[in-house]
């Protein structure tokens, strides 16, 4: 079996949503499919936003009433 066509979407998951720098990762995403950045370029934009800002931690929220 072929396939000829062309993918038209990026799968993405926990590794860039539980990234400790997911602004970052979702940034260098976008210039991979948007802007035809290589794999090379978007890895130096990550490092080079990442180190910009403090990294987002996730809040872990109890569901338990005291």
């Amino acid at each position: 079996m072929q396939y000829n066509q062309v993918p038209a979407g990026v799968d993405m998951g926990r590794n860039i949503w539980q990234s400790d720098y997911p602004v970052a990762m979702i940034k260098a995403v976008k210039a991979i499919v948007h802007q035809n950045a290589t794999v090379k370029e978007a890895h130096e934009m990550f490092n080079a936003l990442k180190g910009t800002k403090k990294p987002v931690k996730p809040v872990i929220r109890s569901n338990q009433k005291s």
